[in-house]
């Protein structure tokens, strides 16, 4: 399959400015159409660009380190906004500063450091759900022979994308992540409920508003096209049952637990 070309070196992205991967790959001589085509959809059907043919040189990539700097990256657009979703997300980082806990009279079944993992494996899933939406594209000078798309009716419009092979390895690479990402946040998680610990109970709710959030959107990923067909370069969200119950609490429920 391969050519024996020498290997490449390119940087990719999910978002403009963001962090950035650095990934080595070779050319390699197609099997199936489908590896020289790039595709995306819209309202009337599906359209491709041409794709060069490039795979990964070394297949496992670990993700875990760009996942958590896109991450901390997309965090600080939430801290932006005013939403109720967004505020979860200000009050999980402000979790992440604290550097004690409230002394107690008796040995605490979790540590400070235990909840703070929690959490980030909360955003750390979240953030993978999120670029596996998105899709990636090069940054950098080498382009792997792939251009800037130009055609307006694109969601891919003004970036270089990544070819099709390349992407189908790291969104695979992705999917693993979150996975094992989503196995070690639900055991620690069931670990804290558990526990019946008060001093907790503030970690464990971040992150299973986080978890809920994540479903959600996944849900929509899957659903969204059968739905909304009609609005599909908008990309706007399904009603979010979680922030609905959250604005129907009386008071201001994260208020009280930003000074819990």
């Amino acid at each position: 399959m391969e050519r024996g070309f020498a290997a490449k070196t390119a940087l990719l992205t999910h978002e403009r400015g963001g962090p950035t991967l650095q990934i080595h790959c070779r050319d390699f001589d197609a099997t199936s159409q489908n590896q020289t085509q790039l595709f995306w959809k819209k309202t009337t059907g599906w359209n491709c660009i041409y794709s060069t043919t490039y795979s990964l040189e070394m297949p496992n990539i670990d993700l875990r380190q760009y996942i958590d700097e896109c991450a901390s990256f997309l965090l600080k657009g939430a801290a932006e906004k005013v939403d109720y979703l967004d505020q979860i997300f200000q009050m999980a980082q402000l979790h992440q500063r604290v550097s004690y806990l409230p002394a107690a009279g008796f040995k605490r079944p979790f540590s400070l450091s235990a909840q703070k993992t929690t959490i980030r494996l909360a955003l750390r899933l979240w953030a993978a759900n999120r670029l596996l939406m998105k899709g990636w594209e090069i940054c950098g000078h080498e382009r792997l022979g792939m251009k800037t798309v130009d055609r307006m009716e694109s969601p891919l419009y003004g970036s270089v994308p990544a070819p099709r092979v390349l992407q189908n390895q790291l969104d695979h690479l992705l999917e693993s992540e979150i996975i094992e990402t989503e196995r070690r946040l639900l055991k620690n998680l069931q670990k804290l409920i558990k526990a019946s610990d008060r001093i907790s109970w503030v970690a464990t709710f971040l992150a299973i508003a986080i978890v809920l959030h994540v479903m959600e959107r996944d849900a929509w990923r899957l659903l969204y096209w059968v739905h909304h067909k009609e609005q599909v370069r908008y990309f706007k969200y399904l009603p979010n049952v979680l922030l609905m119950n959250l604005r129907s609490t009386p008071g201001d429920t994260l208020s009280s637990l930003m000074h819990w």
